[in-house]
């Protein structure tokens, strides 16, 4: 049997419980895998302000994947990658989007920054992923957000997202998660996929490999990462 040389984990659905929080058990699941030599990989939607409050436990994590693959860090080296939607192309969405469903709300992550143009009520932060207690989106001119290149774009409430991937389906991802209601666009190059074949050739795993699939452990919230399913091992 081929020995496991890494694990790749989600965190809702996943690593965290119902409370959001990792329980002792899935904590030392993970710190047992860790110690027997197993690369230990956190790959998640969520920006890393929040999802890095998630892992503060378990530092022997080193390599976090965000925003469905758009960012990725490295602790020991202090390195970044980060793919963002050009500035030509969010400005194309952005104006198509508000044309559209101007009732929508639409907020902008940049590289761990949250912006708005107005301001997002409670209820809503919170299906944007927030916690109460988490920081609010700056709130912005509509000068400002066209002139960033964003790592993603959310949209809550724009029910018509298929008419933006026919759109922008060749320049970006769009994915509509927590039972339609939030929309997530990133650049057509993040997927979680491409980060973790990228880390994974950082710590010497080959992913293109044939064996390679028995090598790694994917755990995911199946509903979020199908095309995991395909690609690597699932637990």
């Amino acid at each position: 049997m081929t020995e496991i040389q890494a694990i790749v984990l989600d965190l809702d659905g996943t690593l965290l419980d119902r409370h959001k929080s990792i329980s002792p058990r899935n904590y030392s699941a993970v710190k047992r895998c860790y110690d027997s030599g197993i690369h230990i990989i956190v790959a998640t939607a969520r920006p890393p302000r929040i999802a890095e409050q998630f892992v503060q436990s378990l530092p022997f994590v080193d390599y976090l994947v965000f925003y469905n693959g758009a960012l990725v860090k490295c602790k020991s080296k202090q390195t970044q990658q980060h793919i963002s939607i050009p500035i030509e192309v969010s400005e194309q969405i952005n104006e198509f989007m508000r044309l559209n469903e101007p009732q929508s709300t639409i907020s902008y992550e940049v590289n761990d920054l949250w912006y708005t143009c107005t301001p997002v009520p409670e209820t809503e932060s919170a299906q944007f992923g927030a916690r109460s207690n988490d920081a609010q989106p700056q709130v912005v001119d509509y000068d400002f957000i066209r002139s960033i290149s964003p790592t993603k774009i959310l949209a809550l409430g724009y029910s018509n997202w298929r008419d933006v991937s026919q759109r922008f389906g060749d320049q970006v991802n769009v994915i509509a998660t927590d039972g339609e209601v939030l929309v997530q666009i990133m650049h057509k190059s993040a997927s979680k996929e491409n980060a973790v074949k990228s880390v994974l050739n950082d710590i010497g795993v080959n992913p293109e490999m044939s064996w390679c699939s028995e090598m790694i452990l994917t755990i995911w919230d199946f509903s979020r990462c199908a095309v995991f399913r395909s690609q690597w091992g699932m637990g």
